[in-house]
């Protein structure tokens, strides 16, 4: 009895001890270790996904996975519809780095960046990636913690993936899902989805610049943009020329007697609302349940 006694209270240190080392305990921690350069960063609490059922939307076969990711669930049994918590990203020129928190298992990771041409040294891997001249760099910092850098050359000779010892990078928004754009991808419209392409040319001289869903009292989602300006003046000019937009796009429907689709992005589009806040230009996009439905 006594050995039993001595052996789980030595488990229950362990624990404890390993938790008490943990960096990233909360969505706050990880995103405060994002860049604060200026690529793009983006965040999605994938638990509150989960919880509302859209991840049923990526069941297997309906969005036609990646081959890769097939092989990768297959060898490492990792799934993001069940594993995946959180992840954060930061995107800047040909090079992308992750964070993301769930459930991962060390061993199968291991082997199947070795089985994929990778190198190993504690607690990091480095591999070649689909693309060729393109590397991934994996760790795990922590159990429930994975980085994974991908670019072209390693952000260090060692290929390791680093960390910021003093994040510093405050949540822009407190959605559950947010991207802060790049200034210079929005100076490249062209290279952005079309919605996103009408909003970027009144967009030029913002920054920052968030999009962020969030769903309201009544449960609707919403797609909201916070883009800050120079002054107010140009805030509110941002605003009549969104509005324009928005009023031309649904008056053009309306002459090709073709209303606008809640299933489709022009119906999202034409449901626009535009305010000012001292330098802010605030927008409002109503999410139909027709278009999350029209992904399965």
């Amino acid at each position: 009895m006594i050995g039993l006694i001595a052996a789980v209270t030595a488990v229950a240190t362990y624990c404890v001890q390993r938790y008490r080392y943990r960096f990233v305990r909360s969505n706050a921690d990880l995103i405060a270790l994002l860049p604060d350069g200026s690529g793009t960063r983006f965040f999605v609490d994938v638990r509150l996904l989960r919880r509302a059922g859209i991840l049923d939307l990526f069941s297997p076969g309906r969005l036609g996975e990646d081959p890769e990711y097939k092989r990768f669930l297959r060898e490492t049994h990792f799934d993001y519809r069940r594993d995946l918590d959180t992840v954060g990203g930061a995107l800047e020129g040909d090079s992308a780095n992750f964070l993301l928190r769930g459930r991962f298992d060390r061993r199968q990771l291991w082997t199947y960046a070795a089985l994929r041409g990778g190198t190993c040294t504690g607690d990091w891997c480095r591999m070649p990636a689909v693309t060729p001249g393109r590397w991934v760099s994996i760790a795990l910092p922590q159990p429930d913690l994975l980085a994974l850098a991908v670019g072209r050359q390693p952000s260090n000779p060692s290929g390791r993936v680093d960390f910021k010892a003093d994040g510093r990078y405050p949540a822009p928004s407190a959605d559950p899902i947010w991207i802060d754009l790049s200034p210079e991808l929005l100076r490249q419209p062209a290279e952005l989805p079309l919605p996103l392409q009408i909003l970027a040319i009144s967009l030029r001289s913002a920054s920052p610049v968030v999009l962020s869903v969030g769903a309201d009292e009544a449960g609707a989602f919403q797609l909201k943009m916070d883009a800050q300006f120079p002054n107010r003046a140009a805030a509110d000019t941002a605003r009549k020329q969104f509005e324009l937009e928005t009023r031309s796009l649904s008056l053009a429907l309306a002459r090709q007697n073709h209303p606008s689709d809640p299933k489709g992005f022009t119906g999202l589009l034409a449901s626009g609302t535009f305010q000012v806040a001292d330098r802010h230009t605030l927008g409002h996009w109503l999410v139909r349940p027709e278009l999350i439905h029209a992904l399965e």
